[in-house]
């Protein structure tokens, strides 16, 4: 359920950054669902040689 309503979300927007797609989330998880904490990680793979890959982990709270 709370992937199914999050794909169709993100379906709808485009992030340049990595951090945007990690807020974004973060706020529609705690806006639509009976929440108080998220943790959100987001990661790229093999974005440059050498590296396996590239992310970030957010927490927030209401």
């Amino acid at each position: 359920m709370v992937v199914d309503r999050l794909r169709a979300d993100l379906a709808a927007v485009h992030f340049n950054l990595i951090e945007a797609l990690a807020e974004h989330v973060a706020s529609y998880v705690l806006e639509t669902f009976a929440v108080h904490w998220v943790r959100v990680s987001v990661a790229k793979l093999g974005m440059m040689p050498g590296v396996k890959r590239v992310g970030v982990i957010i927490e927030r709270s209401l």
